[in-house]
C-alpha cells in the first residue's frame, strides 16, 4: 500500500491455520544462488500469520457528481486493464492491481487516461485500484447476481466520508464500511503460515507426492509449501523429459489435491496461477519458467554429446557401462552416473565442456558461469 493512502485506523487480522499438517521448516546450507527458488525471500516476507492493514475514512463527500466521475474512471481503468494485462503481467496482490513486470502498484493517476478531468488530486490519492473477483465483491456485499463471476476484474475503491465506495465498469458501486472492506481485501491475503521445504521422510513430502500420483523413481526439483498451498516440480528418472510442475491445495480436512497441473507448459505462469488462486504466494514459483526453454532432451536425443563425455579418460569403465541420468535443454546437459553417484554438468559453447559437481549447489553454480538464469530444472536433485 502507498503510504499516502494509509489512514488513522489500523485493523489487525489474525489468519487461522488450515487443518493441514504444520510444515516442517528445513534449514539447509545457504545456497550459492536463489535461482531455483524464491522460497528464501518468501520466508523472510511471510514470517507471521498476522497481517496489519491500515484503513480508515477520509473527509471526501460522496456526491452524485463524484459517482458519475467514478463511472468514467472505471471505463478508462477497464480499457487500461484489457490493453496492458499481458504486456505488464498484471497481477492481484492483497486485492491491489500490480504491474508484475515492474513489481509496482497501479494508481488511477497513471493509467494513461484523462483521470485528471474526473478526479482532483485529493480524490485520486484516496482511490485504490483493485483487481478482484466480482463474485467475492458480491459475496461480501450479498449481491447474488455476481455469483459465479470468478474472473479477476478491475475495481476502484474511493475512500470517502461515508465509507469505501467500491465499483467497477458495469457493476454498481457499494459503500462499504471499514470492516467489510477489510474483509474483502483479506480474501486475497497470501500469508498461510511459514513457508517450508519438506524433505524425504517428512510426512508432508509423502502426502504431496501421493497427491500428484507420480510413481518412483522420481526426482523432486522443487518443493515448497505453507498451510494451504504447495508448489512441486518433479521429474521421472525413467522418462527424464517428463518434468511436471504442480500447484496443490490443502482442504479443510487436511487432504492435499492437485489444483493446477501442466504449469510447465505455460509461459505466463504467474498470471495463470494468480487468476485461479489469487491468495497463492507467488514467490513459491521458481524464478525460471520451464516453458521458456523449449524442448527437453533425453540421452537418445544427444548421443553425440554423450559420446564426447564417454570418450573422456576421466570417466571410469563402471560409469561407461552403468545406468545414468541424462537430461538436457538449450546449451546445457546434466549427467548423473548412478554407479559412482557422480554428477557432471555440460555446456555447449564453441565446444562441449563438462564439470564435475559435488552437489546441487555446484550444479547450479556451474550453470551460472554461462547463463544468469539457467534451466536448473534439468539438474539431478535426488541426492
Amino acid at each position: 500500500m502507498n503510504n499516502k493512502k494509509a489512514v488513522a485506523c489500523t485493523l489487525i487480522a489474525v489468519m487461522t491455520a488450515s487443518a493441514c499438517s504444520k510444515p516442517t521448516t528445513v534449514e539447509p546450507d545457504k545456497p550459492i544462488t536463489d535461482l531455483t527458488t524464491q522460497q528464501e525471500s518468501a520466508s523472510e516476507n511471510t514470517t507471521s500469520s498476522v497481517k496489519e492493514y491500515s484503513v480508515g475514512l477520509s473527509d471526501i463527500e460522496l456526491t452524485d457528481e463524484l459517482k458519475a466521475n467514478i463511472d468514467i474512471v472505471n471505463k478508462d481503468l477497464f480499457a487500461y486493464y484489457q490493453k496492458n494485462k499481458e504486456s505488464d503481467g498484471i497481477l492481484t496482490e492483497y486485492g491491489a492491481m500490480i504491474k508484475g513486470s515492474k513489481d509496482e502498484e497501479v494508481y488511477v493517476n497513471n493509467i494513461g487516461s484523462d483521470v485528471g478531468n474526473s478526479f482532483d488530486t485529493k480524490t485520486a490519492d484516496n482511490t485504490e485500484v483493485l483487481l478482484i473477483r466480482p463474485s467475492d465483491f458480491g459475496a461480501v456485499n450479498k449481491i447474488k447476481t455476481l455469483e459465479g463471476k470468478t474472473a479477476l476484474a478491475p475495481f476502484t475503491a474511493v475512500n470517502t466520508k461515508e465509507g469505501y465506495y467500491v465499483s467497477s465498469d458495469g457493476i454498481e458501486g457499494i459503500v462499504m464500511d471499514t470492516e467489510s472492506y477489510r474483509t474483502l481485501r483479506f480474501l486475497y491475503m497470501f500469508d498461510h503460515g511459514t513457508p517450508a521445504t519438506p524433505e524425504k521422510g517428512d510426512g508432508n513430502y509423502e502426502k504431496l507426492m501421493n497427491a500428484i500420483g507420480m510413481h518412483s523413481p522420481y526426482d523432486v526439483k522443487h518443493m515448497v509449501m505453507d498451510n494451504k498451498y504447495a508448489l512441486v516440480i518433479v521429474g521421472s528418472l525413467t522418462e527424464v523429459t517428463n518434468i511436471g510442475e504442480y500447484l496443490l491445495v490443502c482442504d479443510e480436512k487436511g487432504s492435499w489435491s492437485v489444483g493446477m497441473d501442466k504449469l510447465e507448459t505455460i509461459t505466463n505462469v504467474k498470471q495463470a496461477v494468480n487468476e485461479k488462486y489469487p491468495d497463492f504466494q507467488l514467490s513459491f514459483l521458481p524464478k525460471y519458467v520451464i516453458a521458456d526453454y523449449g524442448k527437453i532432451y533425453a540421452e537418445s536425443d544427444m548421443q553425440e554429446n554423450i559420446n564426447t563425455l564417454l570418450e573422456n579418460d576421466k570417466i571410469t569403465e563402471e560409469e561407461r557401462r552403468g545406468d545414468r541420468y541424462v537430461c538436457g535443454v538449450g546449451d546445457f546437459v546434466v549427467v548423473h552416473f548412478f554407479a559412482s553417484d557422480r554428477t557432471m554438468v555440460g555446456h555447449m559453447a564453441q565446444e562441449l565442456s563438462f564439470n564435475t559437481c559435488k552437489d546441487i549447489n555446484a550444479q547450479v553454480g556451474t550453470m551460472l558461469q554461462y547463463d544468469k538464469q539457467p534451466p536448473a530444472f534439468i539438474c539431478y536433485f535426488n541426492e
